[in-house]
């Protein structure tokens, strides 16, 4: 986490800014997304599959200072990702410092965090702002409701989907558990995940 926001912060990103990302699941999504809400910037997570014509709509709302992303996602992109933000940050290139990371910004409860956009199925995809406070409070909800404790989740839903944000990721942050994740469901990887970690609960399509 601390990595990521250094990385961001030496990329000029300050609060308020957003960072666009364009990945698939992968370690790396959790701590690039805290580090950047860690310094009150905006996570703005692209769908690989927009056509090229919704990922330009989207990056043209937002206006992103950076875009993070890895070469086999943006390979699944019809648009060249440097056309998209003209400043890209590789994660298999990514040079990580964390001694230096910047002091973590005090936020007020409603500035915003994270930009979830629409499946688009009949105009344009349209952005849905989720605040701090939104996210929290959304996730303790469900927490208090289904009696969640240090759960392990196996997450196959994307990171650029709200299910995946608000139920995978924050309710394992507030109830210290661990999430499990893949890039995409495979129902013949499913005896070698339960021998790995014994899911609470299943966050899939």
């Amino acid at each position: 986490i601390d990595g990521w926001a250094e990385l961001l912060g030496r990329a000029g990103v300050e609060a308020g800014d957003r960072v666009a990302t364009l990945l698939l699941n992968r370690p790396e999504v959790p701590a690039l997304y805290l580090g950047a809400l860690s310094l009150g910037a905006v996570i703005v997570p692209l769908n690989p599959r927009y056509s090229p014509a919704e990922s330009r709509h989207v990056v043209g709302e937002t206006e992103p200072k950076v875009l993070v992303a890895d070469r086999s996602t943006a390979a699944l992109s019809g648009d060249a990702v440097e056309q998209l933000c003209n400043q890209v940050v590789w994660v298999d290139e990514a040079e990580l410092d964390p001694a230096a990371a910047p002091a973590e910004k005090r936020l007020a409860g409603d500035a915003p965090a994270l930009i979830l956009y629409t499946s688009g199925t009949t105009a344009f995809p349209k952005g849905v702002v989720h605040m701090h406070r939104n996210l929290v409070a959304n996730a303790w909800s469900m927490v208090c409701a289904l009696d969640i404790e240090r759960p392990v989740q196996y997450s196959v839903m994307p990171f650029y989907h709200s299910h995946a944000v608000g139920f995978g990721m924050m309710t394992c942050l507030l109830t210290s558990g661990n999430l499990v994740m893949a890039e995409r469901m495979d129902p013949l990887a499913w005896p070698t995940v339960i021998v790995f970690a014994v899911g609470t609960f299943l966050v899939a399509l």
